[in-house]
This record gives C-alpha cells, structure tokens and sequence, in this order.
C-alpha cells in the first residue's frame, strides 16, 4: 500500500560547514549519452570537482569527462538511473547543474525541472519527490531536503525539463543520509507529495 505523505524541500544554494558525509552512487545508467567522453559516470566521480568536496564547493565548467550530457533531442522524459550497492538511507540530494563555459553549442543544457523516485532492492517504490526545479549554471551545489527514504537501492533521476537546449545534463549528484539544513542559504522553498511505501 502507497501512503501519501506531505514533504518540503529546500533548494539551498550554499551549503553549510560541518555537512554529514557526503556519498554517491556505486553505478549508474542514462537513457541517453552524447559520446563516452560525456556519459553519465561523469556525474557519480567527482569529476570537476576538488578531493572531498563538498555542497559549497565550485564544479568546473564544462570539459570532456566531467559532465553528462545526451545526444540531441533525446527522447523524453530523459532518465539518469542512480545504483547503490547496499541499500542506503536518503535525506538529501546535492546537485551541480550543467556548467557551460561556450564550449557547448549553448548554455542551456541544465536541469530546469525534474522528478526523483527512490526503489528497493527488489525494484518496489519506496517514495516520488515530483516538480523539483533547478537553476542553471551555478557553480555550487543546489540541495534538495526531504523526510529520509530507507533501503534505497536506485535512484531515478528524470529530467521533465531543461532551460531550452536541444541537449540535457547535469554536472555531479551527491546525497546525504539525513537532512541538514543549519547554515544553509535558502533560495525557495517548494511543497513537494512524497509518497511512501507503508511497512
């Protein structure tokens, strides 16, 4: 049985020091990869990004092998499938946006809109966070809280939107266990519907 369950979620453009460890997925599939200098393992490997990073620390912009970026017009809704090895616990989603430095064909690959949805190990929906926005082309991280999901084992990442490119991406995802919003600079606040299998 699904429970609906009210959530909110705050996109946060600065993150704060003393954040809980950060961890990314073991793997990951998309629907679309532009070339194998551009795919999706460019966005789990902290490419682009300093050795133990953190939500307040600046990705680069945009290079071969630290981003994901699809073909162009690729099918949509376009999905980034996220794998852990063992299951984990989710409060919060770290986002680097697509970075462009007019190496690209245009600045506005970047998510604008997106849904997330959390599966277990044997592939059952454990919750949706759906109408997630984005900002593009900023350097920090843009964090998404919510009420922790336990036993997720996939992740999957679906872009609705962009900001009117003919491509689609995202530079780097990171997650944390619980939220943590202390010393964090807010920029929206959105309600979100997380629904939540009942155990």
């Amino acid at each position: 049985m699904i429970k609906q369950m009210g959530a909110a979620a705050i996109v946060a453009g600065v993150a704060a020091t003393g954040h809980a460890q950060l961890f990314q997925p073991d793997s990951a599939t998309a629907s679309s990869t532009f070339s194998g200098s551009y795919d999706i393992g460019n966005a789990i490997d902290g490419s682009g990004l300093p050795a133990g990073f953190g939500p307040a620390d600046a990705h680069a912009d945009y290079a071969t092998h630290n981003h994901w970026t699809t073909q162009r017009d690729p099918a949509t809704p376009v999905t980034a499938d996220l794998f852990f090895d063992l299951p984990v616990t989710i409060g919060t989603l770290h986002l680097w946006n697509h970075r462009s430095n007019n190496i690209a064909d245009d600045p506005f690959y970047g998510v604008r809109m997106f849904n997330l949805a959390f599966f277990d190990a044997g592939d059952a929906l454990l919750g949706e966070l759906t109408g997630l926005s984005a900002e593009r082309d900023i350097a920090v991280a843009q964090s998404y809280l919510f009420a922790p999901v336990d036993g997720v084992s996939r992740v999957r990442f679906t872009i609705t939107e962009n900001h009117g490119s003919r491509l689609y991406g995202f530079a780097e995802v990171a997650f944390e266990a619980v939220p943590s919003p202390t010393g964090a600079a807010v920029l929206g606040l959105s309600g979100l519907a997380l629904s939540r299998r009942r155990r």
